[in-house]
């Protein structure tokens, strides 16, 4: 059986969305630790996701960050 995967996208304006997803993607590891997560995130939250050892999808390159847009 194939190990169940997950798309993860996490807004980047501020860094309370990420922690909060964070969060999520832990608990659902402690219930399914075959779980495997991808996130699709722009800067500030892909640090902080790669600083926890997160897996970032190669297409994050291509995600608009929100926070380009406020500026």
């Amino acid at each position: 059986m194939a190990r169940p995967r997950v798309l993860f996208v996490s807004g980047s304006f501020g860094l309370g969305h990420v922690t909060r997803d964070l969060a999520v993607v832990r608990e659902l590891r402690r219930k399914d630790p075959h779980i495997e997560v991808g996130w699709l995130s722009a800067s500030p939250a892909t640090l902080v996701l790669a600083q926890a050892g997160e897996t970032l999808v190669p297409e994050r390159h291509e995600y608009r960050s929100e926070t380009d847009t406020a500026d």
